[in-house]
């Protein structure tokens, strides 16, 4: 019963998920996911190298900028390849994202307190208003919370059964996650909990360990680095769109002039 009970509770959240799909992007954040938005169109229109994310607000420049690690722009990107470019792929790779998140979210819960505080867990998930919002619109923090989710839940189900592959997926989820959003470090303490609850202090000892902290977080540096966008001289924060946005239409001197 819990199972279809959560699969009931999903199917709910995406079809709420999906009223206004094709829907302009003016509700909450426009500015971020406009950028966003734009990122994923110009790769698609350019040449997809995952490395130089460029923007529209880029006066004479090419627009490179610093920014995340492109993920989510560049699967967006590889949608509008193959269907054409309309925003609302951006929103249904979010909507997807939803759900395997929150089959991830049961799977962990049930692990630990039960199958029915699982049903419980998704379902605050699925009707948290920052969830919704965020699952639905062109940006790239559901895909952080997915990769959160799996780092997390691969870790700890590598915990009880010993399955190195799965130790290798969550590393590989972590990294990825922290090239997203640097602050997804903090995912780092209950990784510690859980690996003080295996094997206790001796954990500093496992071999296992310390190679799954060098897979996870030396092409998680490596990721943040390319937020200098390779070292070209044209590149401008990502931030600076906050303020200084002119349209790709009205061109003009913008952030990104060459420096000297």
């Amino acid at each position: 019963m819990a199972p279809r009970a959560v699969l009931t509770i999903v199917l709910l959240g995406v079809f709420g998920r999906l009223y206004g799909v094709a829907q302009p992007l003016f509700e909450i954040h426009s500015m971020r996911q406009h950028d966003t938005a734009a990122l994923a169109r110009n790769f698609s229109e350019g040449s997809m190298n995952i490395l130089y994310p460029q923007v529209d607000w880029r006066g004479n420049t090419p627009g490179y900028v610093e920014a995340e690690f492109q993920v989510y722009t560049y699967l967006v990107a590889l949608l509008y390849r193959a269907f054409g470019v309309h925003e609302w792929l951006g929103r249904v790779v979010n909507i997807g994202v939803f759900a395997w998140s929150a089959l991830l979210l049961f799977a962990l819960i049930r692990d630990l307190f039960g199958e029915w505080t699982g049903v419980l867990g998704v379902a605050l998930y699925t009707m948290a208003p920052l969830s919704f919002v965020f699952t639905r619109t062109f940006q790239p923090d559901a895909l952080n919370a997915l990769l959160s989710l799996a780092t997390i839940h691969l870790f700890w189900r590598w915990s009880q059964t010993d399955g190195l592959w799965r130790l290798g997926l969550s590393a590989l989820c972590l990294s990825l996650a922290i090239c997203l959003k640097p602050m997804g470090a903090y995912l780092g303490v209950p990784l510690l909990y859980v690996c003080h609850r295996k094997f206790g202090w001796r954990l500093f000892r496992r071999a296992e360990l310390w190679i799954y902290g060098f897979c996870a977080l030396v092409p998680a540096l490596c990721g943040i680095r390319t937020r200098r966008a390779c070292g070209i001289p044209t590149a401008t924060p990502y931030s600076a769109s906050i303020s200084r946005a002119p349209s790709r239409s009205r061109p003009g001197p913008g952030p990104l002039s060459p420096s000297s």
